[in-house]
């Protein structure tokens, strides 16, 4: 684009000389000189100039071009050729061209009539046939300069009088082409963008904002850089000044006399020629103007446009196709736009920041408001800024006043009350509450609030259903409230000052009829003394609110003896911590819409029973001392009543059922409530809650919309059978209360998704669980906790389908079938403390967290589906105090799991960056795991024993390394350890880089635990340094105090290397072994089984089972002692075979053994005799990749640091919907993990540990049966097979 400050020219001229260098031109040239207008004409060409060359680049160096079209100028080809230039930088730059038709019509030229006809049929005799092309360019720059709004002759006295139209014009495109708009003005070229890209789509464009926010200047900016681009364009600044006439006579650049209905025609005729017009700060009073230019636009197409700017949305509607909003500025912009008016640099200096942030905050993204206050402290001192920013908490900047004042005295008298109203007592509000006081205040409450938004005065915020007001308009309002009386507060309409309250509610018998609402923040109070009568002489008083913010505490308030009556007026009277036991005996209620008073120590609202037409919602919320509810039985609109914690509440009466508009009720920890119970079927309940109303004993009430009841620790014993009506209910909560038996009618409830409860005396069975799960198809969370009597889930436990969470918490539950597996939304599975619980079948791929902590007596196949579903997951997998995991095949099998789910998450993060993704929470994987254990893994080269710290020596090739994954054991010194910790780990480089961070929450712990986990974050943080090595320093501190809790002692740590040889040789197998799994998954689903042995009938008392159990172990260890003389003569012979079979191998393939620090190179085996190519595995991560990656800031990203909880879950969840894109990119990869040998915990006891070379020999190499070799390994692992705490295994890290 050409701008006057890059371009040599204003002005070029492009004329016939022989027509009207002596005439018109002459003059036009000397008039634009004369008005200091930078202006080229071929009279400045110079003795030995070349003539094109020299006239091409003064084209192009000029912001503009005027063409006089005379009679004799198509006979000069120079003419032609310098009109073809011009079009074609108006085209391509946006040069703008101002046609002069100096004694010629424009039909001529645009045809090639007259004059031009003779000249071009002399161009068609004289040209060669290869000229042709040049007469066709030239014909068509005729016919598109000639449709460009242009000056007539005709239509002036003289000469001189058409130069001075032609001077005015050229003055104008300029300002028009660099409009006077701030500067510094940060996106305001992307919202350009965005809005010139709607264009394109559509012809009619709104642009709709509060005052001040930018509307003009955008408009501003669209137009200079798209008129030159059209043929008729006008840019009416302040569409109150323009009426048809003015804007046609613009458009046309001639004076036009015409009328409305003429307007609309002759805009109508420019039908098929490009127009560009702008109706800027339009307002209610220019709809005359507005209609006639939309309707005159009706008839063109798209290429024409009409932008409209205003304040007021309701102009827009069913005028434009497309409305922009032009919303409020981040801090980030603002704080840039105010540093460059007051300071002219981008970023405020350092002794300014809080100042500039102070006064950002005040202007509230309003670049209006950030250039008036910016240019006010221009170059000023800090003192200045800090006594400006105290005024303004007091005054509204005058520059600022004026730009809203204007908008607020367009406003009716009512909608000025309401605006006032809104913004001292509404502002965050709800909208429904909102419109009821006002409506009961006797204003037109709908109408108003839809004006006050559509004038973009007010906001409503989208779910939350709020209405906020922006704070610079809520100073305005402060100000004309304050303009009612500058010296007397009780002469005013509306109160939020503090003292100027306290004044106000001092004894005082002066008359405060003028007052009609009072919000006050009670702890700003210091000393106020509170007068009797005070509310009584306000006889208006429509709004009372005194109240306390969260987390304060109120100020001291010098109270009567009683007060008297409040004003009958009151339509919303909220009071916090009430002193008072009731309300005066003669308040009125009757305009009341709601009461709040929460903390109050009121006993009783009022004596007699009153009419309460308009009352909507009551709040007594921890009100200890309240004994009774009065009569509500006239409360006809009653929406909701809050009594939590109202604790001395012994009835609740039974007119608090009787409005039929009721919808939601809170009772919890009214703990002497002992019945709640509504008479007939409630028609708009849709939330009610009694939880921890401990003495509640009987519970009735049916509606058709419940969707949450939560009725958990109370006295309930049986469910009544209105509870099967609640078609709608979502959520059951019974954890706490007595109920014994789960009712048939439960099954009725299709749309439950959340069914909890936890009870010692609950009694179920597997029928009953059969048959719940049988109708229960949207059940999402299930918690049977702490239930003491044993019981066995069935097979059918797949019809659930959309299970996310079971805990079953300490209950007696003996079995939990295979089909388990088929739950692919089920994301946590908690077992803690199910010391019934013998076997537990392998969990589904979909597990994010599988807790089985204090279960002694269970043993687990494996938990290989763990690994193959991984996108964006945080894997917790607790095995806390679990003892019997100790034995050597349950644990080598757990270990081999966990080690494959490792692997599969580096795997995938691997992936993530080599899409060179943004890393996010959403698309890494982690994992972490706990089981007991006193020895950190072989597979870790480096570890170090008796020690909390190590050293890493990374390996040359850096680039290759792609995870760590870490390992300590920790040891509780006294015992068990029962309360929260975290494991910290500081990491150091040479030169002094240092960082922390906290993982793996430690919770209770009876013996020494081995903890593993990998973060891929930190991997990045490592790698991103570049460095050789870094050091390691393990602590477990408290969670509350983040000390260091010397409780628990570190006895050793680890760290494994993975490198991208290691990651293809993993994906191989690992494929194969997902492809099984998804396979088996599908065929069990397909046919589930039906073999199992129903034992519901057989109650087993809990010791008969632990007999068993401890019957089965001792037999199961005398076995094994037998088989172990057997075994050991064996093993011999067995290695002897596998010695034989590694000897018999390539040596290339052979690994050193006994060096620390080395990485192994790729085994080849069965199926991968070639390493696996880019293809197949995806592409490699690159070093630079982690360290883009490196810069994401831990504090923010680190999602899996947080504590574990559903709103984790639901959290994480929604970010995978946003970015669903990643995971199609990588959930389905080919080359998501290749198995790599199982961590093994456990050396034989007297033997000396085996050497990486029979490790890895034991795997097969390429020219050896793997399958066979496989065997062979299997055999040794069960003979060598131990206990995790029973040898020490030599250490190979840097700190041993």
């Amino acid at each position: 684009m050409l701008s006057s400050s890059t371009t040599e020219y204003d002005v070029f001229i492009s004329f016939r000389g022989e027509d009207t260098r002596k005439t018109f031109t002459g003059r036009l040239f000397n008039a634009l000189k004369d008005r200091a207008i930078r202006v080229y004409m071929d009279r400045l060409l110079k003795g030995g100039d070349e003539i094109w060359p020299t006239l091409e680049k003064a084209i192009e160096n000029s912001l503009m071009s005027i063409v006089v079209f005379s009679e004799n100028f198509a006979t000069s080809k120079w003419c032609l050729e310098e009109l073809v230039k011009i079009v074609q930088w108006r085209d391509h730059h946006g040069q703008v061209v101002i046609p002069v038709f100096y004694r010629t019509e424009p039909r001529d030229v645009r045809s090639q009539r007259g004059s031009y006809e003779k000249a071009f049929a002399k161009y068609e005799r004289e040209e060669k046939e290869s000229n042709r092309e040049k007469i066709s360019k030239w014909r068509q720059a005729l016919k598109e300069a000639a449709n460009i709004s242009g000056w007539h002759s005709t239509h002036y006295e003289d000469d001189d009088e058409l130069a001075r139209k032609v001077v005015k014009d050229v003055l104008e495109m300029r300002i028009l082409k660099h409009p006077n708009i701030p500067t510094g003005l940060v996106g305001i070229k992307q919202i350009r963008k965005s809005i010139k890209f709607k264009m394109k789509q559509h012809g009619v464009i709104g642009i709709w904002g509060m005052p001040g926010i930018g509307k003009t200047t955008i408009a501003k900016m669209l137009f200079a850089k798209s008129f030159p681009h059209y043929d008729y364009v006008c840019y009416a600044e302040n569409a109150k000044e323009y009426t048809p006439q003015r804007l046609l006579s613009e458009l046309l650049r001639e004076q036009i006399s015409t009328d409305e209905a003429g307007f609309v025609n002759t805009l109508s005729r420019l039908s098929n020629r490009k127009v560009l017009i702008v109706l800027d700060n339009v307002k209610e009073y220019d709809q005359t103007l507005l209609e006639a230019v939309c309707e005159g636009y009706k008839s063109h197409s798209r290429d024409s446009k009409l932008i409209i700017t205003t304040t007021d949305k309701d102009l827009l509607e069913k005028r434009v196709e497309w409305t922009f909003e032009v919303k409020q500025w981040t801090d980030s912009k603002s704080i840039e736009l105010l540093s460059l008016k007051a300071f002219e640099e981008r970023i405020p200096p350092k002794p300014f920041e809080n100042l500039v942030n102070m006064v950002v905050k005040y202007a509230g993204g309003i670049p209006l408001a950030l250039n008036v206050l910016g240019s006010y402290l221009r170059h000023k001192s800090i003192q200045f800024w800090e006594n400006t920013l105290k005024k303004l908490q007091k005054h509204l900047h005058q520059g600022i006043d004026i730009a809203f004042r204007k908008i607020y005295d367009e406003l009716d008298k009512p909608d000025k009350e309401i605006f006032l109203d809104i913004a001292f007592f509404f502002h965050g509000e709800k909208k429904d509450l909102v419109s009821s006081i006002l409506e009961a205040c006797n204003f037109s409450a709908i109408n108003g609030i839809e004006v006050l938004h559509d004038k973009a005065m007010i906001t409503t915020i989208p779910f939350k259903e709020t209405i906020d007001m922006h704070g610079l308009l809520r100073e305005l309002a402060y100000k004309v409230v304050h303009e009612e009386n500058s010296k007397d507060p009780r002469k005013r309409s509306r109160l939020r000052d503090t003292q100027d309250i306290c004044d106000v509610l001092k004894e005082n018998k002066k008359s405060l009829d003028a007052i009609e609402g009072i919000i006050l923040d009670l702890s700003q109070i210091k000393n106020m003394h509170l007068s009797p009568d005070a509310f009584k002489r306000m006889n208006k008083l429509r709004f009372l609110k005194f109240y306390i913010p969260s987390n304060q505490i109120s100020g001291k308030m010098v109270l009567p003896k009683d007060l008297e009556p409040f004003s009958d007026k009151l339509r919303y009277f909220e009071w916090h911590q009430y002193p008072f036991v009731s309300l005066p005996p003669s308040f009125c209620a009757k305009l009341l819409v709601e009461i709040r008073m929460p903390h109050s120590h009121v006993k009783r609202l009022w004596e007699e029973k009153q009419e309460l037409e308009h009352l909507e919602g009551i709040d007594l919320s921890e009100c200890k001392e309240l004994e009774e509810l009065p009569d509500l039985s006239e409360a006809k609109r009653l929406k909701w009543v809050n009594l939590t914690g109202c604790e001395t509440l012994t009835i609740l009466p039974s007119s608090v059922f009787s409005s039929n508009t009721l919808v939601s009720l809170i009772l919890d920890r009214c703990t002497n409530l002992q019945c709640v119970k509504a008479k007939g079927h409630l028609n708009s309940l849709q939330y009610i809650s009694v939880k921890g109303c401990s003495n509640l004993t009987e519970f009735a009430v049916s509606s058709d919309l419940i969707k949450n009841l939560d009725l958990s620790y109370t006295k309930i014993e049986e469910l009544d059978k209105s509870i099967g009506k609640l078609q709608k209910l979502e959520s059951l909560n019974l954890e706490g209360s007595r109920v014994k038996h789960l009712p048939k009618v439960l099954s009725a409830l299709k749309l439950l998704k959340e069914l909890k409860h936890s009870y010692n005396g609950l009694e179920i069975d597997k029928q009953q669980l059969q048959d719940l799960f049988n109708s229960l198809h949207s059940l999402q969370i299930l918690h049977l906790k702490d239930c003491k009597n044993s019981f066995e889930f069935p097979d059918n436990i797949i019809a659930l389908s959309k299970l996310r969470e079971l805990r079953l918490d300490g209950s007696y539950v003996t079995r939990l079938p295979a089909t388990i597996k088929g739950l692919q939304e089920l994301e946590i599975l908690s077992l803690d403390n199910c010391i019934y619980l013998e076997t537990l079948p392998e969990p589904p791929s979909s597990i994010k967290e599988f807790s089985v902590v204090n279960c002694s007596s269970l043993s687990v196949a494996h938990l290989n589906t763990l690994a193959t579903k991984m996108v964006g997951k945080t894997k917790r997998i607790s095995f806390n105090n679990s003892l019997t995991l100790s034995s050597g095949d349950i644990l080598h099998s757990i270990m081999e799991s966990i080690h494959s789910t490792m692997m599969s998450a580096v795997s995938n993060n691997a992936t993530v960056r080599s899409y060179g993704t943004d890393v996010h929470s959403y698309n890494y994987n982690s994992v972490e795991v706990s089981l007991p254990g006193d020895t950190i893994p072989e597979q870790f080269a480096y570890k170090t024993e008796k020690s909390s710290s190590i050293t890493i020596e990374l390996p040359d090739s850096l680039s290759n390394s792609i995870g760590f994954i870490y390992s300590v054991v920790l040891s509780p010194r006294h015992g068990t350890k029962k309360h929260r910790a975290k494991i910290r780990c500081q990491y150091s480089f040479a030169g002094g880089t240092n960082s922390s961070w906290e993982d793996i929450t430690i919770s209770e712990l009876n013996s020494d635990h081995l903890f593993i986990w990998y973060d891929p974050f930190h991997t990045d943080k490592i790698l991103g340094q570049d460095k050789p090595s870094f050091h390691l320093e393990f602590s477990v501190v408290a969670t509350d105090t983040g000390e260091v809790d010397d409780s628990i002692i570190v006895k050793e740590c680890g760290v494994q290397i993975i490198n991208e040889s290691e990651w293809q040789i993993f994906s191989q197998e690992f494929d194969k072994m997902k492809k099984d799994i998804e396979e088996e998954s599908s065929t069990q689903q397909l046919h589930p089984s039906h073999g199992s042995q129903d034992h519901s009938h057989v109650q087993t008392p809990p010791h008969d089972l632990k007999k068993e159990r401890i019957d089965k172990q001792n037999n199961d260890t005398e076995n094994q002692i037998s088989k172990r003389q057997t075994e050991m003569n064996e093993q011999s012979s067995v290695d002897l075979q596998i010695e034989e079979k590694m000897e018999s191998a390539p040596n290339e393939n052979k690994t050193s053994g006994g060096k620390s620090h080395k990485e192994n190179k790729p085994i080849k085996g069965k199926g991968n005799e070639e390493p696996p190519t880019e293809s197949d595995v995806g592409l490699p991560l690159s070093i630079d990749s982690v360290k883009n990656n490196a810069s994401v800031d831990m504090s923010k990203e680190n999602y899996h640091d947080q504590p574990n909880a559903m709103g984790e879950v639901k959290h994480l969840e929604e970010k995978q919907e946003v970015h669903h894109s990643i995971h199609d990119m990588t959930a389905d990869e080919p080359h998501i993990a290749k198995r790599k040998e199982a961590m093994d915990l456990k050396t034989s006891e007297g033997q000396e540990h085996t050497s990486n070379a029979d490790q890895t020999g034991n795997l097969g190499q390429q020219n050896v049966d793997a399958k066979k070799l496989q065997e062979l390994h299997k055999a040794k692992t069960t003979l060598l097979s131990q206990p995790i705490n029973s040898s020490s295994i030599p250490s190979h890290g840097s700190g041993s």
